[in-house]
């Protein structure tokens, strides 16, 4: 089922003529440029990242004053106010209403999770057969259909549960959600860049996430002083229209399916009864191959892979940062949740200028002026990107006042990297065939994390509420904990590698080469 690899760029027209290329259905003209193509999904992902974004904080706020009024809509005496009475926010920031906010945000990032590990592979295989585009629109879809359920909860609130809203991630078995979507967007920039030019697409894709996420939360933040609703319902409405940019998408399936027709399933020139049939029992094969395939990946994972496979546990814990930090400013600094957004857009241009201009200038300086292989650097670079990331959430959990938090915050943004560097060096650990197999596995540590991440920061937070004063920065000082350990397996890793000869290059010393089915082995 491997794809081919494609072509270069010069020699192969993006959107192949040939007869045995898979049909696409955009009502643009074709367009036979890769960088059209990736400036369309760049667009795109920019254009749902900042939608998702500005629906972030009013939402958070809206929950907290529903969940506010209904606690004191059963409170007696003075404290009673009725459902219809407004609440200043300030009101909203007691033990009781904070609680209640952390369970369902907890049990909404655990339940997020649960498609993404249920129904990722299958979409993958799906996007491998009947091609990239319509999948896309299936997780567009997914999540218009789910907020649409969460707007309804928020909008009915005087006679809905809010822990209805429980139910709009499981509405995500509907494309998948954002495991999904960066499926599309590294296939589609791989279907259509060549290998030399592919991590610097990734990297625009990273970015683009992160300029979304300087702009949206201060625009919100703006908005938000008439009314959440605002901001809320404007994001929705950018969500939809950016959703529209799929028909804008052309079909690159083909640049992998392009001269193996036996991949194509002869469903067409069956009779009409048995196409259903035919199709249910493509996608299952499909399956089964994928899990084959992912059982064999077993066979490539040694012991440093898989240390810096464990890795990437930590990331669904930091991907948890947008959800846990205003929160944790706007309780215990006494800030309403809309001016913590402008922390965030804060953090976010911090990011870009970590991903884009430090990192980069500092791989410069280590490759060109030190003498440093790529493999060196990226593992030095990862080692220190991580110390920031645990030192920053350290610092964010103990500080006193904003200013400090602050600073934390800025050095928690140093470790924006990790990931990615850790993703380059286990690229380099094993052979390019190897690669969807070890890809896949990653995945799986990912969607483990985010399993855990969610409940694990939330009950941290409730800890710290009742333990109260200094103690509510205990999600920060979980943060820390899993950065440190996920220090150490770096460090490890280090340690493992010592002398392994990567991609050509001799990390220390010769006494041992990477195999060819990515194992080690010691040179005689």
């Amino acid at each position: 089922m491997g794809p081919r690899e494609p072509a270069d760029e010069q020699q192969q027209p993006l959107l192949a003529r040939e007869e045995d290329a898979t049909p696409h259905h955009s009502i643009i003209r074709t367009t036979h440029s890769p960088r059209v193509v990736i400036g369309i999904m760049v667009l795109t992902v920019f254009v749902l990242s900042f939608a998702s974004t500005m629906m972030a904080l009013p939402t958070l706020r809206i929950y907290e004053d529903i969940i506010c009024h209904r606690y004191y809509e059963n409170v007696s005496g003075q404290g009673h106010i009725g459902l219809e009475g407004k609440i200043d926010e300030g009101l909203c920031k007691g033990d009781e209403v904070q609680n209640e906010l952390n369970i369902i945000l907890g049990v909404k990032q655990f339940l997020t999770a649960v498609p993404a590990m249920l129904v990722a592979i299958p979409y993958g295989l799906l996007a491998d057969r009947i091609g990239r585009k319509p999948v896309f629109g299936l997780v567009v879809t997914g999540y218009i259909v789910s907020t649409f359920w969460s707007l309804n909860v928020m909008w009915f609130w005087r006679t809905l549960p809010l822990r209805l809203v429980w139910l709009s991630p499981l509405l995500l078995f509907i494309g998948g959600g954002d495991v999904v979507i960066a499926i599309i967007f590294y296939s589609i920039a791989s279907d259509v860049t060549t290998e030399e030019n592919r991590a610097n697409v990734f990297l625009l894709g990273s970015c683009v996430g992160s300029l979304a996420q300087i702009i949206a939360p201060s625009i919100a933040a703006a908005l938000m002083i008439r009314s959440p609703w605002i901001p809320l319902l404007s994001g929705y409405l950018i969500l939809i229209l950016g959703s529209l940019t799929v028909v804008f998408i052309p079909e690159t399936l083909h640049l992998h399916a392009a001269g193996k027709k036996d991949l194509v399933p002869d469903i067409e020139r069956s009779p009409s009864p048995s196409r259903a049939d035919a199709l249910m029992k493509t996608v299952k094969a499909q399956i089964l191959d994928g899990l084959q395939r992912f059982r064999a990946s077993a066979s490539i994972v040694s012991i440093p892979i898989l240390i810096i496979l464990l890795t990437f546990f930590n990331q669904p814990f930091s991907d948890q940062f947008d959800s846990i930090f205003p929160r944790y400013i706007s309780k215990r600094f006494s800030w309403s949740l809309a001016k913590t957004g402008y922390l965030i857009s804060l953090r976010s241009a911090f990011n870009i200028g970590v991903l884009v201009g430090v990192i980069p200038g500092i791989s410069h300086i280590l490759t060109c002026r030190l003498g440093y292989s790529n493999w060196s650097k990226d593992l030095t670079l990862a080692q220190t990107s991580v110390f920031f990331s645990a030192v920053g959430a350290l610092v964010m959990a103990l500080s006193p006042t904003v200013i400090l938090t602050s600073a934390g915050l800025i050095f928690w943004t140093f470790g924006a990297g990790f990931t990615a560097l850790c993703r380059s060096l286990l690229t380099s650990m094993v052979e390019k065939e190897h690669l969807a197999r070890i890809y896949a596995v990653v995945a799986v540590v990912e969607t483990v994390g985010a399993l855990v991440a969610g409940p694990a920061l939330a009950g941290l937070f409730s800890l710290g509420l009742k333990w109260k004063g200094g103690w509510i920065g205990m999600p920060f000082i979980g943060m820390a904990f899993i950065h440190i350990l996920a220090g150490c397996g770096i460090w490890f890793f280090g340690v493992f590698t010592k002398g392994v000869e990567i991609n050509g290059y001799e990390t220390e010393t010769d006494d041992t080469v990477v195999g060819e089915d990515g194992s080690f082995r010691e040179i005689v």
